[in-house]
């Protein structure tokens, strides 16, 4: 893999982006890392916020596939004796995949948490606010019709294969996908090597801010990772037979719910053809106080591109700009 550098950009205090074009892969930094001014690498470890609903994903995935789950179960089945408010609006683990639950963004209580402890808004969110949360919700529209956005449905998912399996969801995570896909660097607790590699976050404006817990919502952006990491979790989607978990990898990328000629979903992705080019690419980003994450892939064209940063500022449009080069490279 070869290593560059990119010009500073003055929105950003570091990044770290990735990418490949068939065989080759390339690697590049810009800015620091921590507070002694290094620059940040392909193994420095990033809070990727919401780009860990694709794990999660990933993670219902690989039960339906071992016939664990079905995507068409029922909250109800999965969490019986909990009484929901609207059961007349049935809410499946696809529904919850694919963001079509008709669930909020964020659980009812969590606002209000968050205004006590700004800086950490989720830390002290419990299982019991979420599953109380759910009970109270009243989804909108019907489950299954519209794609609508939801941290809140995806934290859900996780705690229902924490439930199911018996595993915490960083073991379960850990267990079915990061370990079988070599992957030691995609993680939630890290060891004290991992702690001198990971990037200090930053506000937008440039100020060092405290990384996030997730408390009961893990599922839907506890995880860090690296560029390295997150460039084999890419190459994984495209070459599933390669891996140990081929037929999970081809099922998240399946479409299960179209918004519009721009926006579709699979399970975790968001589908979106990439402007310039013929081909669809699959995506997702996240983000928090201090970090932002960009990863997408283009299976048609063998291209995948990875982009982190410690500031709380996107990196989408550099991802896109690369991605989109890259293609039309590719495909010319």
């Amino acid at each position: 893999m070869r290593t560059t550098t990119i010009a500073h950009t003055r929105r950003h205090v570091g990044v770290a982006v990735g990418a490949f074009s068939g065989s080759g892969a390339v690697t590049f930094n810009t800015g620091k890392a921590t507070d002694a001014g290094d620059a940040p690498t392909s193994d420095t470890l990033f809070q990727i916020g919401s780009v860990t609903k694709l794990f999660t994903a990933l993670a219902l995935a690989d039960q339906v596939v071992n016939r664990s789950l079905s995507l068409d179960t029922a909250l109800e089945t999965v969490l019986p004796g909990l009484p929901l408010a609207d059961r007349s609006r049935r809410i499946t683990l696809r529904h919850l995949a694919s963001h079509t639950s008709g669930l909020p963004r964020l659980p009812k209580g969590l606002r209000r948490q968050a205004l006590r402890n700004r800086t950490d808004p989720y830390r002290n969110f419990s299982t019991g606010d979420l599953l109380a949360a759910l009970t109270a919700a009243r989804p909108h529209p019907e489950p299954g019709s519209r794609i609508r956005y939801s941290n809140f449905g995806m934290a859900l998912l996780g705690q229902i294969l924490t439930l199911h399996t018996g595993l915490e969801y960083e073991q379960l995570v850990a267990d079915r996908i990061t370990g079988p896909l070599r992957m030691p660097d995609t993680t939630i607790t890290m060891r004290s090597e991992q702690e001198r590699r990971t990037a200090i976050s930053h506000s937008r404006p440039g100020h060092p801010v405290p990384d996030w817990h997730l408390g009961a919502m893990p599922g839907a952006g506890a995880l860090r990772s690296t560029v390295h990491d997150l460039l084999i979790f890419l190459r994984a989607h495209l070459d599933p037979s390669s891996t140990a978990i081929p037929e999970a990898l081809r099922l998240v990328q399946q479409q299960q719910a179209r918004a519009n000629r721009w926006l579709q979903v699979g399970l975790g992705w968001h589908l979106s053809p990439l402007r310039g080019t013929d081909h669809r690419a699959l995506w997702h980003n996240g983000g928090t106080a201090g970090s932002c994450s960009y990863v997408a892939l283009v299976p048609d064209a063998g291209v995948g591109v990875v982009a982190l940063t410690n500031t709380g500022r996107p990196v989408d449009s550099l991802g896109v700009r690369l991605l989109t080069r890259l293609v039309q490279r590719t495909t010319r």
